[in-house]
């Protein structure tokens, strides 16, 4: 019996950690506005850095948004894609929710991405699980602004 309670205690214990450094990422990127400093396609730069607007919400209760922000010569467009925190912080999903050419960009790059850095200013992902670029890997580095 002693072992039963033990095993639960453990497990509870357990859940809470994870569900605690999965707040605590989400928390970090909520209500703030981060900018690409390095978008790296199989190891290839790309030039087209984007910005992404992180919106609050209880990440328990709701699936949380944001407003991904193209930037080029001739135009400015805001896509909408919403966002998570899973395996303890460790994995960082992002997925688009708008439609048409503007949204390419976040469309390509929507996917299961690894957190290599979480920091107050600094945020490092990459995959090689995306929608546009299954089997290369997509290194991103955001700086907050």
């Amino acid at each position: 019996m002693k072992n039963v309670f033990r095993i639960t205690i453990l497990l509870i214990v357990v859940t809470f950690i994870s569900c605690n450094k999965n707040k605590q990422s989400s928390k970090t990127l909520q209500g703030s506005t981060w900018k690409f400093t390095s978008l790296k396609i199989d190891g290839v730069s790309d030039s087209s850095l984007a910005t992404l607007k992180f919106k609050e919400g209880n990440m328990y209760n709701e699936v949380i948004s944001g407003t991904w922000v193209n930037h080029d010569s001739s135009q400015t467009d805001e896509i909408t894609f919403v966002w998570q925190f899973r395996n303890k912080g460790k994995t960082f999903e992002i997925s688009n929710q708008s439609d048409g050419d503007a949204a390419l960009q976040c469309s390509m790059l929507s996917g299961i991405y690894q957190v290599t850095q979480l920091k107050n200013s600094n945020f490092s992902i990459t995959s090689k699980s995306t929608i546009g670029y299954s089997n290369k890997e997509v290194a991103i580095e955001l700086s907050k602004q």
